[in-house]
């Protein structure tokens, strides 16, 4: 199952993370996923830390997910999507028209907590990204290389 999160302020980020569905419900992945917030869940100051502590939270929970990864466009999303060919597709309501996939569901119709928790998880990934993006290109291309799994 994968989940995938679009963030855009001046410039786009599409973040895909995904894991096995027996996975996500074990209680190993809910206790390393408890401290994840959405993202528009926090206020600024909030962010702002979060923003400094999310890459060493994301790497320890990365031995748990089969994939994280980042785009610019959604035609190499869906050229990615189409390799791992997962059962089940969440997608953010903005990206829903143009996502092809036979079992897609729009993010916002999940009930599931840890359902939930996977949508969380991309959606912090695409904020992180964007914002670093945004602020420090040059960071962006490293922290990309670090936090990224294929």
């Amino acid at each position: 199952m994968v989940a995938i999160d679009f963030s855009e302020d001046r410039v786009k980020v599409i973040a895909l993370v995904g894991c096995r569905e027996h996975i996500l419900k074990s209680q190993e992945f809910i206790k390393a996923t408890k401290d994840f917030k959405h993202f528009r869940e926090m206020g600024s100051r909030r962010k702002k830390q979060y923003f400094k502590v999310f890459p060493r939270k994301f790497s320890k929970i990365m031995g748990l997910l089969e994939v994280a990864k980042t785009y610019s466009s959604t035609e190499s999303l869906q050229e990615d999507l189409d390799k791992l060919a997962p059962l089940i597709v969440i997608v953010d309501d903005k990206l829903f028209p143009t996502i092809r996939h036979p079992r897609k569901v729009r993010e916002s119709r999940v009930k599931e907590k840890h359902r939930r928790k996977l949508i969380t998880l991309a959606d912090n990934l695409a904020n992180y990204f964007r914002i670093l993006l945004k602020t420090n290109p040059e960071k962006y291309r490293k922290e990309r290389e670090k936090l990224e799994k294929p």
